[in-house]
């Protein structure tokens, strides 16, 4: 652990391409932080719209990622200007309670970094943007208070450490799974990262249906070649995602589902077939009990079975990300 840090300055770094659909909204929520020394960076890696002219309205300073394009090049050019002992790293959709800086202050006064979550509220209202929202409070309020991945959404790190390490990896260009890569770097260093399930952030992203399914195939592509380069693939190895161990177990179960549901296009055993079709649909909606009991607290009853016809999709669409991911991985593309 580093040193211990008494009212340190903070240094906000938001990189933005064509973001002016939400960056006044988080500049406009950022400032009313007013019980923390902090200064702003906003990082523009090429934008073509009028974000910059949003963002001239505000008390920031400017810069132009001008070296390794992409959003870890775009942080990591604020974080190496800033001259704040903290880096908060927020997105340009990301709106932060007016006491968010402050309880970054004091929490990371006695560890190395701290994240927060998003909260279960968004306005939004469609159901991919729902679904994904809620996935993400869901699985980071299972996790423990001490984890080993950084969630760039909020995500405040001590200076000196995150220049150390070199900052987030500049072969992600797109967000993707750059912030668990840091995060298991600094937990290899024995750096100690904690969650704060208060620090609670909206997220200004609306999803539609293909840009939700997009996003799982991605991040599933992304994650196994990460597990692939740091070695972090077998039983033995800790989870280094937000993703709950026992949700892995609906990528075979679907293969099963699906293989039986080709079977009957074959002759014979009928009654058996229905009833293995019956044994792991039970089976299916066990495994993700938690979930859809979570839903329908949060949303009700109408949304929870719309999720349950929803999952069967989602993990196909896993299942081809990390099909897809191994054969970009063994023929030599990495990221």
């Amino acid at each position: 652990m580093s040193q211990t840090l008494e009212n340190p300055k903070v240094s906000v770094v938001i990189p933005v391409k064509n973001s002016a659909k939400t960056i006044g909204n988080c500049l406009a929520a950022l400032y009313l932080n007013n019980n923390v020394d902090f200064e702003t960076l906003v990082v523009d890696d090429g934008c073509t719209d009028n974000t910059i002219d949003i963002v001239s309205k505000y008390k920031c300073s400017v810069l132009k990622n001008n070296v390794y394009p992409g959003v870890s090049g775009a942080r990591n050019a604020g974080a190496f200007v800033a001259n704040g002992d903290v880096l908060v790293f927020i997105d340009s959709d990301i709106v932060v309670s007016k006491d968010a800086l402050l309880r970054i202050s004091e929490r990371i006064q006695s560890t190395d970094a701290v994240v927060g979550i998003l909260s279960k509220n968004i306005r939004y209202n469609n159901f991919s943007s729902q679904y994904k929202n809620l996935w993400m409070n869901y699985t980071f309020n299972k996790l423990a208070d001490n984890i080993s991945l950084i969630f760039s959404s909020v995500a405040a790190i001590k200076r000196d450490i995150f220049l150390k390490h070199g900052g987030f990896d500049v072969n992600y260009m797109s967000p993707n799974v750059e912030d668990n890569e840091l995060g298991i770097r600094l937990r290899d260093a024995g750096y100690s990262i904690i969650l704060d399930k208060d620090l609670q952030v909206e997220h200004l992203k609306k999803y539609t249906f293909l840009s939700l399914l997009k996003t799982h195939y991605s991040r599933t592509k992304g994650l196994i070649k990460l597990y692939h380069r740091k070695k972090l693939i077998g039983l033995s190895k800790k989870n280094p995602s937000s993703v709950p161990n026992n949700y892995l177990f609906n990528i075979p179960l679907t293969i099963a589902l699906i293989c039986l549901l080709f079977s009957f296009s074959l002759r014979g055993h009928i009654s058996s077939k229905i009833a293995i079709a019956v044994f792991l649909s039970t089976l299916f909606v066990f495994i993700n009990f938690n979930w859809l009991h979570f839903l329908n607290k949060n949303r009700g009853v109408f949304f929870a079975l719309k999720s349950l016809l929803y999952l069967p999709l989602e993990f196909i669409v896993i299942i081809f990300g990390l099909a897809i991911g191994q054969i970009e991985y063994l023929t030599g593309k990495r990221y």
